[in-house]
């Protein structure tokens, strides 16, 4: 078991093929954040811009439910904002900070997201080339999922119309 945090940087980025206050929205709705992040549980507001989330996810051979806390802040609407977790479970403990900027692209929005990330425990003895790995799969994942909610919204809008 792993006795000490180790800290990478992360980094990335998704184009959406949606208007930048689209995407901004989604990122700011605490029923599309539940429903997108990869292994999320539970995701409820405790205050502006503070919530709690409960997330199960495996990493290699080490799976466990994480138990933390999410805080939005900085808030620039609708080109950045700034966010910090912390939580913990079986598997160790994780916290990070980092900031998402939303940029108009040419047919839609690019959103680039860069940050730290920590993790101590048996999670930590994975190392740091693949828990950035891992973490870049599930930021991925995240945003492709989105990108279908918001693809279904468009669609349900306009079969409405």
């Amino acid at each position: 078991m792993s006795d000490f945090w180790i800290t990478m940087q992360i980094t990335g980025g998704h184009t959406f093929p949606f208007p930048r206050e689209t995407v901004w929205a989604a990122l700011q709705d605490p029923a599309v954040l539940q429903q997108t992040m990869p292994g999320c549980e539970e995701f409820s507001s405790t205050g502006d811009g503070e919530y709690d989330a409960k997330i199960s996810i495996r990493i290699a051979a080490i799976k466990g439910t994480y138990r933390g806390k999410v805080r939005i802040f900085d808030l620039e609407p609708p080109e950045r904002y700034r966010m910090a977790v912390e939580g913990g479970g079986g598997p160790g403990r994780v916290r990070g900070e980092g900031s998402v900027q939303l940029q108009e692209a040419e047919g839609g929005t690019k959103v680039f997201y860069e940050g730290e990330a920590s993790a101590f425990g048996p999670i930590a003895a994975m190392g740091q080339r693949l828990l950035r790995s891992v973490a870049t799969k599930i930021l991925g994942q995240f945003f492709t999922q989105i990108e279908e909610e918001l693809r279904h919204r468009a669609g349900e809008a306009a079969s409405k119309a």
